[in-house]
């Protein structure tokens, strides 16, 4: 057990380092400096528990906010009238914002934090102030995000199915030839390679949303935009006169 608890706890800590340092790089660069290795790793370390402390409350207050939405919902199922069921889609309307903008102060959160040298507390603040500002940007943003995830996701699975013929074809040849065992060893290397391919495409799909959210955050802290749905909805009646 504590050997997983150790393993559990490096994992853990070479996540949180990697973040703010990802964070603390991506600033640099944007604001005209070089970013390099040692420096970041030191950003990483010495934010360690300001990073933590932000990840766990935040995921502590979404869980709270799931507890407190799921009660009506419980409620809904067991007793199936109208009443319960509408408390329920409230609840429901209630959790989903508020997870989404708990998920969004934290990003925000670490981003001020390391590109600005702020403490947890004035990382916090300007979080919330940021976001205020700000929330349907971030909307916009999480909606293209997702997007970009489910077409990752599609090529992935597209790029897996050709790579997935030989690992097939060596398991035909294992099962005609009746070895049980080079069938285990083919199987054991086909897992092996499955999460080395998810591994390293979940890491890179990682540092593209912590990349996005962080240059995002540097840009509109620097000037202000104009959310692309009010833009749109304004050049409509624009495109409307000139016909």
């Amino acid at each position: 057990i504590m050997v997983v608890v150790a393993h559990v706890a490096l994992f853990l800590w070479a996540i949180i380092v990697s973040h703010g340092a990802l964070v603390g790089s991506v600033s640099r660069i944007y604001r005209g400096s070089r970013g390099n290795f040692p420096r970041g790793f030191a950003l990483g370390v010495t934010s360690f528990w300001r990073i933590l402390a932000i990840n766990l409350i935040s995921r502590a207050l979404i869980f709270l906010s799931l507890i407190v939405a799921g009660g009506p919902l419980l409620l809904a199922s067991m007793r199936g009238t109208a009443g319960s069921v509408a408390i329920a889609f409230v609840s429901f309307l209630v959790f989903v914002p508020l997870s989404l903008a708990i998920s969004f102060l934290a990003i925000y959160a670490v981003a001020a934090m390391l590109s600005g040298n702020l403490s947890f507390g004035a990382a916090v603040e300007k979080s919330v102030k940021f976001f205020t500002a700000n929330w349907l940007i971030s909307l916009e943003m999480a909606a293209i995000l997702l997007l970009a995830n489910l077409v990752f996701g599609i090529a992935l699975v597209l790029a897996l199915m050709p790579l997935s013929i030989p690992f097939i074809l060596l398991f035909l040849a294992a099962a005609v030839l009746g070895a049980p065992a080079l069938f285990m060893v083919i199987f054991a290397l086909a897992g092996i390679a499955f999460v080395a391919v998810v591994a390293v495409a979940g890491s890179f799909l990682s540092t593209f949303e912590v990349t996005s959210w962080t240059l995002l955050y540097l840009h509109l802290s620097e000037r202000k935009k104009v959310p692309k749905i009010i833009r749109t909805l304004q050049a409509i009646p624009a495109a409307f006169a000139r016909r």
